[in-house]
């Protein structure tokens, strides 16, 4: 008797956690990769602006968005998604994928800097985990940033494959590009193409 008591209490734990995880998974911002939902403008904004602190105070911090991630959010997909907001605005369709798309790209831009700090620093299985997450994590942003660039015109594609193939010393970790013949140092000085470090 007291075995199916245990059984009982097993199965209705069991329940109640795997609603109380569907009920998260639909409502938070975290978990919006998995589950889309409808955003307001208004959360979308408030989303946005939290990130974009988050980006300046934590640049130095060793999971940081540095380098070419953030010159691509600030340059090309933070312009565009206000392109594209703006242009189906009354689409409520289209605006919703959107929306989930940008708050999804800004969600995964931190999620990737982290796993890919916890990757370096961590050995066997448990680093080879946060690889699949830095590689998992980074398709679903180059889809993203490829969707936004088609939706834009073959002039977008282009520059997005032009940024993305820069070499890594012609961007410092604040996102600012190097002036034409010149990159950036690993202390971020600036040198001539032709010098060496």
């Amino acid at each position: 008797m007291d075995f199916i008591w245990v059984l009982v209490v097993i199965g209705a734990i069991w329940y109640f956690t795997k609603k109380h995880n569907q009920k998260g998974a639909q409502t938070s911002v975290d978990d919006g990769v998995e589950k889309p939902r409808n955003f307001s403008e208004e959360e979308v904004l408030a989303f946005q602006t939290k990130f974009e602190k988050r980006l300046e105070e934590q640049i130095d911090f060793p999971d940081g968005i540095r380098f070419t991630p953030i010159y691509i959010y600030k340059n090309l997909m933070r312009k565009w998604y206000s392109e594209l907001a703006g242009k189906y605005r009354y689409d409520d369709q289209m605006i919703q994928k959107l929306r989930n798309d940008w708050v999804d790209y800004m969600y995964l831009l931190e999620r990737a800097s982290t796993a890919n700090y916890l990757w370096f620093e961590t050995d066997g299985e448990s680093a080879e985990e946060h690889h699949q997450d830095v590689m998992n994590y980074s398709r679903k942003i180059c889809a993203i940033e490829d969707g936004f660039a088609s939706y834009l015109g073959e002039d977008k594609v282009k520059e997005l494959v032009k940024v993305r193939a820069y070499d890594h010393r012609k961007i410092n970790k604040q996102g600012e590009l190097a002036p034409e013949g010149k990159r950036f140092t690993a202390l971020g000085d600036l040198l001539d193409d032709k010098n060496e470090e």
